[in-house]
């Protein structure tokens, strides 16, 4: 009796080792198609990730190449380009729930901001990321804590508006958030991404306000400042 007690014991270390090693093993590759596939359904549109590359050693690593594709109705551009996001996971709470991500950094981030004849590309991804509904997500995936996320030395390109001849730039404010989800005790990835999601339009909102109209490129000034108007009656409907 006692021998087979022992043997059942071998086993299950045996199956939790294993379990623990192909759980590490195939840990970029899990984080990827789940940013990619919650991502996409979240925002209503295309995200995809280039490389994953995370420690099973240390839970620091790097994503690159992600990207947000323009909603329908907008032109064949990006509307997120984030070339490489750093990060640093708590190993120890992977396999619990919430899990910790200690920092992300997103450094030198690209948002392109297109005025078309419904609003902005920027407002209709916040538009599909509010009206989501997680419940699915929320039944089958483990919740999240962001302690901190970091955007730095961002850009905003303002363009795609017919009074424009060419895009006009804007430097992002830099976005310090702690604690996301702490309050909570963890919350699913599209929560999470609505709140980001809710941050960054904020400081988006910001750079496009600080544009100078004289550098639009329209052909007069009267054309230049029909744009700015435009622009600044998407901001108080709330488009972003």
């Amino acid at each position: 009796m006692k021998r087979m007690l022992m043997m059942c014991v071998v086993v299950l270390v045996a199956i939790v080792v294993v379990g623990g090693f192909v759980l590490y093993s195939s840990l970029d590759a899990i984080v990827k198609a789940a940013i990619e596939k919650i991502g996409s359904d979240v925002t209503g549109t295309e995200v995809r990730v280039t490389d994953v590359d995370i420690s099973p050693a240390t839970g620091e690593g790097a994503l690159r190449g992600f990207r947000v594709t323009n909603p329908e109705g907008f032109e064949d551009e990006q509307a997120f380009e984030f070339d490489e996001i750093t990060m640093k996971i708590d190993l120890t709470t992977l396999t619990s729930d919430p899990v910790v991500i200690e920092e992300i950094v997103v450094q030198s981030p690209r948002i392109r901001y297109e005025l078309g004849g419904e609003g902005t590309n920027v407002g209709t991804i916040q538009k599909n990321v509010e009206g989501y509904k997680d419940e699915s997500v929320a039944k089958h995936g483990p919740n999240f804590i962001i302690k901190n996320l970091y955007f730095r030395d961002g850009k905003v390109n303002v363009a795609g508006a017919s009074l424009l001849k060419k895009g006009v730039s804007s430097p992002l404010p830099d976005l310090h958030m702690t604690d996301i989800g702490t309050e909570e005790g963890g919350v699913t990835p599209a929560v999470l991404t609505k709140k980001v999601t809710s941050a960054l339009g904020r400081k988006v909102v910001t750079a496009v306000g600080k544009i100078d109209l004289g550098e639009l490129g329209s052909d007069t000034k009267e054309a230049a400042k029909k744009t700015g108007q435009k622009i600044k009656g998407l901001f108080k409907k709330g488009d972003d």
